[in-house]
Formats: C-alpha cells, structure tokens, sequence
C-alpha cells in the first residue's frame, strides 16, 4: 500500500496517532520488477540442466546401467579361470601401409610386450574391470594398436580383445565389438611403450 502524501496522514503519524503508512525500514524493496521471478527460474532451469551434463558426463564410460544389446563381460569371461595375461601393444610413432588385425598383434609384438602370470594377477581387480565393462556387436574392426590375451590354467587362450588406439573399436575373439567401461583404460595403464 503506497502512502497518501497529505499532510494530514503525515502529520497524524508524527502526533501519536495511526498512519494508513506501513512503517519502511532501511533496504526494504518498495516494488518488484516483474521479471525478477522469470529470470530466478531461468537460471535454476540452467543449473539444474547444468547438474544433469556433469552427471552424464561422469558417468559416460561407466556401466551402471547397460544399453539395449550390451551384456557385461563378466557373463562372458569368468576371471577366476584367467590365470596368464597378455598384453601387447603397438608403439605409438609405429605408423602403417594397411590395418593391423589383432591377432598378428599378440603373435609378433615383441618390444612391448607383457605378460602377467597366475601369481601377480589380481583377480578381485580383473573381476571388477569384467563386471565393470560392456561389450556389443559392431560392424567395424579395428586397427590394433593394443591387444589382450587372456590363459587358462592348461595354457589355452580363452578370449582375445585388440582395440584401436582410442579405445573406440574392437575385436573379441576376432568378431568386431563396442566395449565401453573399464577394459581399455586399465590394458593401456599396464602397457607403456616409451
């Protein structure tokens, strides 16, 4: 309610008696703009959205939740049968005429090449990089630059992965995957060409 500017009211409120005049204390807000409520929602509407991205982004090459088509790569290898490790890569400045399929990869990688026996091999960490992976057909093989030979214990090769080098292509056991997950950051931590 604004203040009539009479001298009356101005006067009655000085003497003691009521004033149809709210008292105002310092800062008050005399009136409101009108968008002052629409931009408050705008950028609410921003952070939230903003929220949402950095949450998707974190979480873009976990697999908490599986796409239609992928299956985790622990219903498919079982890593308490895994009992040598293989893994070979190619040297980053090795450039190429054609594609490097993944098996001539593993059979003549010579100067990075390691190889992880039943005694070294951590098996709660490769239970928890196969839980924590999800393979799905694809239609593009890759050119090898990292590949994964995993033994069993009568030193047979149970599964074979060649990746490009980003990590983006595939190959399981020579039949052209998407692997997304924990698979190809920890085979490119344990193998280093310098």
């Amino acid at each position: 309610m604004l203040c009539r500017s009479s001298a009356t009211s101005r006067m009655s409120g000085r003497i003691g008696g009521f004033s149809d005049c709210a008292p105002m204390h310092r800062g008050a807000i005399r009136h409101r703009h009108p968008r002052v409520g629409t931009t408050m929602k705008k950028y609410l509407l921003l952070a939230g959205i903003l929220c949402i991205a950095v949450v998707l982004f974190i979480y873009r090459g976990s697999v908490y939740w599986l796409s239609p088509g992928e299956q985790r790569l622990s219903a498919e290898l079982d890593a308490t049968a895994v009992t040598r490790i293989q893994i070979c890569r190619m040297p980053p400045w090795v450039e190429t005429p054609t594609r490097v399929p993944g098996e001539s990869l593993l059979d003549g990688c010579e100067p990075c090449r390691l190889e992880i026996s039943d005694e070294w091999l951590d098996k709660a960490k490769l239970d928890d990089v196969f839980y924590n992976t999800a393979i799905r057909k694809s239609t593009w093989h890759p050119d090898a630059r990292l590949a994964l030979a995993f033994y069993n214990r009568s030193g047979q090769r149970i599964a074979t992965f060649s990746f490009d080098a980003w990590g983006e292509a595939a190959e399981y056991n020579n039949a052209p995957v998407k692997v997304r997950g924990k698979l190809f950051p920890w085979a490119e931590s344990l193998a280093s060409c310098r």
